[in-house]
């Protein structure tokens, strides 16, 4: 299965991050931000998604 990155830094230790990981991350994010709201489901979900066009070989 190919990995598909999110991040790739330009220091000298080049780290990427994956899509996945990125994804999840955020989506974490999200929830904890907008819980006080009761929109930690929402922004779950939108952090899931938000970076799903760099799931592809093109991007």
């Amino acid at each position: 299965m190919a990995q598909y990155l999110a991040h790739i830094s330009m220091d000298e230790q080049q780290r990427t991050q994956s899509v996945e990981t990125h994804c999840q991350n955020t989506a974490a994010y999200a929830a904890q931000a907008l819980s006080p709201v009761s929109l930690a489901a929402s922004g779950y979900l939108t952090g899931l998604i938000h970076d799903i066009g760099k799931y592809t070989d093109k991007f």
